[in-house]
């Protein structure tokens, strides 16, 4: 087992997941965005997915080989999926449009995306196997997009304004960091608002078990429902100090929470 991570200067990493040794390492492109390079790994069969080089990139796990696509240009969000096995639709959010990849690199369609700065830095949101939300900040908004044939617009506004952090999708209704309103409810049918918490700003969330985690730009922690009837907070403490614009992560029981800085906290929420 493996654990992969890219750099933001473009160092594509595999280490040891056991020992925490390094494996290799190979640059992913030589020329990274203006905040640099951003995305995520993902990991599909034996491939190691990444968001460089136009269509995206293709690297082989085991040994950093360049399987397909690669070149200078990049985009923030992390490669998404649109089937748990990787093999259909892969979702590459570049700077100027939504892409549709085939799983061997063959760029399928663009779905025109302009935002300020070419920063369209959170992920793609999965609704379904042929529809996907995109969400940008500086202004831009969201859109409901179906690729089923020629890609086209379901419905889109200014309701959700995702800066950095991805929404998450329960029930019908999306939930996000929106860069105005705070944590912000969305009917999946219309993109309507249903309800808006401020006192948040550029922070990022996860959805747990019908709950939503999450950690505010100054370093507070929330839990509150995922529900369309309205902000139903269950538990709020402080976890970090500074800037915090990363999305908290929970796993075996505990909350592991960023800041800018670098500094990493672990709350234990397992109850033991």
């Amino acid at each position: 087992k493996a654990v992969f991570t890219l750099s933001r200067e473009g160092t594509l990493c595999s280490f040891d997941a056991a020992s925490g040794k390094p494996n290799w390492n190979v640059s992913a492109g030589s020329r990274p965005p203006t905040w640099g390079y951003a995305s995520s790994p993902y990991v599909v069969g034996t491939a190691v997915l990444l968001n460089v080089g136009g269509p995206g990139a293709a690297f082989a796990k085991a040994s950093g080989k360049l399987l397909w696509g690669g070149g200078n240009d990049a985009g923030y969000a992390s490669v998404v999926p649109t089937d748990a096995s990787g093999k259909g639709t892969l979702l590459v959010f570049a700077g100027k449009a939504l892409l549709g990849v085939s799983s061997s690199g063959k760029q399928l369609w663009s779905f025109p995306w302009q935002t300020q700065y070419d920063v369209n830095a959170a992920d793609p949101l999965v609704i379904n196997a042929t529809t996907a939300l995109i969400s940008s900040g500086y202004g831009k908004g969201c859109a409901l997009v179906s690729f089923k044939g020629t890609p086209r617009v379901v419905w889109q506004n200014t309701n959700m304004k995702n800066h950095y952090s991805s929404c998450v999708f329960w029930k019908d209704h999306i939930y996000g960091v929106d860069d105005d309103k705070g944590i912000t409810c969305l009917d999946v049918k219309t993109g309507a608002v249903k309800w808006s918490q401020g006192g948040i700003g550029k922070g990022g969330l996860t959805l747990v078990d019908g709950k939503l985690v999450v950690l505010t730009a100054s370093g507070d922690v929330i839990i509150c429902e995922a529900d369309p009837a309205g902000f139903k907070q269950l538990a709020r403490g402080r976890a970090l100090r500074g800037t915090c614009w990363t999305s908290p992560v929970l796993a075996n029981g505990r909350i592991y929470c960023r800041n800018a800085a670098g500094d990493v906290v672990c709350l234990d929420v397992s109850g033991k």
